[in-house]
């Protein structure tokens, strides 16, 4: 994978921090949760070759030029650009014994049920995406009827188990931005025409990109509600 993928498909997730500046002064400590994919620790693995192969599939950069991709995942490198003395980033990681959306899903189940209970959580971040062509919904999106979109990924998900975990994940967002967490995710990186239909959750916040460079990966559609900065150089 090369730096420029790199910088368009993994660390669009840096979108959900740099678009909302969040108003420092108004409080002196943020939190945030982070539902992503963390390297778990070289003991989670049987042996080297198991580690050097997670390495290999989930890594997301090779920083001393050695062919081997550091111990660093999506969720560690965002945690890593998040950082900051007044935000506290509380990981909720995915497991790789189990499917992507099936990990998004117990996670969020977990946060909406600490978030009811009165863990202090000022933000979500959720750096992933289910994304669809627009033209499935029948022409140019309106925000107007997200109703009608959100029924139509209920339908598909009695056929579908992908479209069923989906349309799980959009209720379960919608109960945490209920309960008082501000839920950010990403337009997604399929291009233009593609919606990413965790957008469909009411009170979630899209972001997408401004850079003119990568208008032709990034999804732009109606349901994107913010823009920032998508690339980030390792230095």
């Amino acid at each position: 994978m090369g730096l420029g993928m790199w910088q368009c498909r993994l660390l669009c997730a840096v979108w959900l921090v740099a678009a909302n500046a969040w108003a420092f002064e108004q409080k002196d400590r943020y939190t945030v949760a982070l539902v992503d994919k963390f390297y778990p620790g070289d003991s989670a693995y049987v042996n080297a070759d198991e580690r050097e192969l997670a390495q290999a599939l989930y890594g997301m950069i090779d920083l001393d030029g050695d062919q081997n991709k550091e111990p660093l995942y999506h969720g560690d490198i965002v945690r890593l650009l998040v950082s900051h003395p007044r935000i506290r980033v509380i990981p909720y990681p995915l497991s790789s014994d189990e499917l992507p959306l099936q990990g998004l899903l117990r996670n969020l189940s977990q946060l909406r049920k600490d978030i009811f209970l009165g863990e202090n959580i000022d933000v979500v971040l959720l750096p992933w995406e289910s994304s669809t062509l627009i033209s499935a919904f029948g022409g140019m999106l309106e925000t107007e009827k997200v109703i009608e979109y959100q029924e139509k990924v209920r339908e598909w998900g009695t056929n579908d188990e992908v479209w069923r975990l989906t349309w799980e994940i959009i209720l379960v967002l919608e109960d945490i931005v209920e309960y008082g967490g501000e839920v950010f995710t990403i337009a997604g990186n399929g291009g233009p025409r593609m919606v990413n239909t965790y957008s469909f959750a009411e009170g979630v916040t899209t972001v997408g990109t401004q850079d003119a460079a990568l208008e032709h990966f990034i999804a732009e559609n109606a349901f994107v509600d913010e823009w920032a900065q998508a690339a980030y150089l390792p230095v």
